[in-house]
């Protein structure tokens, strides 16, 4: 696929990088749906003891960010399709260059070049410093 400056993929390549993606967000999709079942208590419900509730709720804290992870990089993959769809896979969602095809190898879901990426924990890490 090609637009602007954007990678371009053979049909079979396409077909196997929707393929990956797709498998990534059905795993991340169960995982996301078993997570909000434990934290509804489906399977195992609130102990009685309040020692061990606190640790349930302690364990609810991290079941909460993995499911929270899983819903981003979800909302990730479907913008990577959606890219694929409109010929823009590949392109940097900020400068416009190409995205190398060793990041798009590493994260499928890429959607700035390794440069953008780099200036952009730059600045995230000044403002976290502030």
């Amino acid at each position: 696929m090609q637009s602007g400056s954007a990678i371009v993929i053979s049909m079979t390549d396409s077909d196997a990088v929707r393929a990956r993606l797709r498998a990534r967000r059905a795993e991340l999709a169960h995982r996301a749906s078993r997570v909000d079942d434990d934290l509804r208590r489906k399977s195992e419900p609130l102990s009685p003891d309040f020692a061990e509730q606190a640790n349930q709720r302690g364990n609810d804290e991290v079941l909460g960010a993995i499911g929270e992870s899983a819903r981003f990089e979800i909302s990730q993959i479907d913008a990577a399709l959606a890219r694929m769809d409109r010929d823009q896979y590949g392109d940097c969602g900020r400068c416009g260059a190409s995205i190398e095809p060793a990041r798009l190898e590493a994260v499928p879901y890429a959607n700035v070049c390794r440069k953008c990426a780099t200036e952009l924990e730059q600045q995230r890490a000044s403002i976290a410093r502030l």
